[in-house]
C-alpha cells in the first residue's frame, strides 16, 4: 500500500490524497477516514465511495481498481488532522497523511506592515500582535 503524502495548505485550497493498494481485485476497495485532532476517526468513504453526509466536504476522483484518491473541496481550518485509508480486501495497515491549513499573519509595526507569515492555524488563535519594542 503506497502512502498518501502529507499536506500544508492554505484555506480554501483543493488537496487530493491519493491511496493505492496492490489489490488484483476489479473493484475498488478502499476505505478513508479522518481523524481530527484530539477527536476520535470518523468513516469518510467506504469502497472509494464518500458517505453521503460528507460530500459536500469530499469528493473521489479517478478510482481504478488499487487506487482512491480522496479530494477535499475548499479546504477549511476544520478539515486539519488526520487522513487514513486501509485497504479491505487485506484489512492491512492503515496509511496516513496530516492535513495543516496555513494561515497568513500580517506583521505590522508602527502601522506599517514589516511582512506577512503563513503558519498553521489553531483553532485558539484569534489574533497576534508584536510588542512596540521589537520594532
Amino acid at each position: 500500500m503506497t502512502r498518501p503524502s502529507n499536506e500544508a495548505v492554505l484555506t480554501n485550497s483543493v488537496v487530493v490524497f491519493t491511496c493505492t493498494t496492490d489489490s488484483t481485485s476489479n473493484r475498488v476497495l478502499i476505505n478513508w477516514f479522518y481523524t481530527a485532532v484530539g477527536a476520535a476517526s470518523i468513516l469518510i468513504a467506504t469502497n472509494c465511495d464518500v458517505l453521503q453526509q460528507h460530500q459536500s466536504v469530499y469528493r473521489i476522483e479517478g478510482a481504478a481498481p488499487g487506487v482512491c484518491n480522496l479530494t477535499v473541496n475548499s479546504v477549511q481550518l476544520t478539515n486539519a488532522g488526520t487522513y487514513s485509508c486501509q485497504d479491505v480486501e487485506t484489512a492491512g495497515p492503515f496509511s496516513t497523511a496530516e492535513l495543516v491549513v496555513l494561515g497568513k499573519f500580517l506583521l505590522h509595526c508602527n502601522n506599517v506592515l514589516i511582512t506577512s507569515l503563513y503558519l498553521p492555524l489553531l483553532g485558539s488563535i484569534r489574533s497576534c500582535a508584536v510588542a512596540p519594542a521589537m520594532c
